[in-house]
């Protein structure tokens, strides 16, 4: 089993379970390491809880990262699942002492410290995943392949939505519960909405197409309670092939708790995909009626990497879980294979796309503080 380390994830934390439990899935990957939490009490009796051995549990991550390159037995690769601010410090720290890294997005908080950090993995040639957990879903997988093989002809349009409803309302400073890092710029980064939800869409539609962003145009509102940051994003976009998108991103939009959204238009036919039905999608042909393509049916074929194989039988939901796992199947598979010496293939989000996710939000914060100018990508 490849052994990992997880730099976050202590008690109370929610995205640092979702990855364990993910892992855990496929029984791939054996956690050994870790520094769970800032607070010396917490991270230990987290690591305890865990089953990592105490002299395993660090205080800080560089001291994980020294020690861990260290040894003969250390971990394979480390799992990075901390608040925004700490992510390009502890790739960086990972990546220099010789381990790989899976991160969460955003891979960094600025773009020179974007541009660092993927140049650092490729020149080192380390494995580097960024968890856009909407790779993982086996039917987007399937809708990327149908739009490679070109049944959509050329796409024109792509229209995306990110509304959820977790920031509406009356809060105050005693109130944000579990929240209140995402509203605090010295913890999230210059973006709520825009980069915790709307890096989404741009990642999913760039994965499904293929398209290439060639500028945006983007107006941020701060409405609610928060006076920080953007809860509400708009952004308009051309690609390079003349193709232009729609993209919306809101935590204030009353009435939908996750309600991602994708439409994406050719000359010869469209897609339409939300995440609350994320089993299926609607495939519309030219002179075709409009088909639902559902999860687990035989005619999807048997290509693993657009499909994986459906972990349970069709008309039983999988869901976050199985997503996170399909990308740390992926990416422990190119591991083992590369440890090994043998080839691999990289099928799952690299520090480029996390580069690209972070130009994204930085062109969108030019092009807000420039009066919604256009701005070149």
């Amino acid at each position: 089993m490849l052994k990992y380390g997880m730099v976050g994830g202590g008690k109370g934390a929610f995205i640092g379970e979702v990855h364990r439990k993910a892992m855990a899935l496929d029984h791939r990957t054996e956690l050994v390491a870790g520094c769970f939490s800032r607070d010396a009490g917490t991270n230990a009796e987290s690591g305890a809880e865990l089953g990592v051995s105490p002299d395993r549990v660090y205080a800080d991550y560089n001291e994980m990262a020294r020690a861990e390159g260290m040894r003969e037995d250390g971990i394979d690769f480390v799992s990075i699942v901390t608040s925004n601010y700490c992510h390009a410090d502890a790739c960086r720290a990972f990546l220099n002492n010789g381990i790989n890294v899976v991160c969460e997005k955003p891979l960094a908080l600025t773009l020179p410290d974007a541009e660092e950090l993927t140049a650092l993995a490729e020149e080192k040639g380390l494995l580097f995943m960024l968890t856009y957990t909407f790779a993982g879903y086996p039917m987007l997988r399937h809708a990327k392949k149908v739009v490679e093989r070109g049944d959509l002809g050329n796409i024109f349009m792509v229209m995306g939505e990110f509304p959820q409803d977790y920031l509406c309302g009356d809060f105050d400073d005693s109130s944000l519960g579990k929240f209140p890092w995402r509203s605090e710029p010295r913890f999230s980064g210059r973006t709520n909405s825009l980069g915790d939800i709307g890096s989404h869409i741009q990642f999913t539609t760039q994965y499904l197409t293929g398209l290439e962003i060639d500028s945006v145009c983007a107006k941020l509102d701060n409405i609610g309670p928060f006076g920080k940051l953007d809860t509400n994003s708009s952004v308009m976009v051309r690609f390079t092939n003349g193709a232009t998108g729609m993209f919306w991103s809101s935590q204030v939009a009353l009435g939908n708790d996750n309600n991602f959204a994708l439409r994406i238009y050719g000359e010869k036919g469209s897609i339409e995909w939300c995440n609350e039905a994320a089993e299926e999608f609607n495939l519309s042909l030219l002179g075709h009626p409009t088909m639902r393509i559902r999860k687990g049916h035989s005619y999807l074929g048997e290509d693993k990497f657009h499909n994986v194989t459906a972990r349970l039988p069709f008309g039983h939901t999988e869901g976050l879980y199985a997503a996170f796992a399909n990308l740390y199947l992926d990416y422990c598979e190119a591991l083992e294979n590369k440890l090994q010496g043998k080839p691999y293939e990289i099928n799952f989000p690299t520090a480029r796309d996390g580069l690209h996710g972070v130009r994204y939000i930085e062109r969108c914060l030019e092009s807000n503080e420039s009066g919604q100018a256009w701005v070149k990508f």
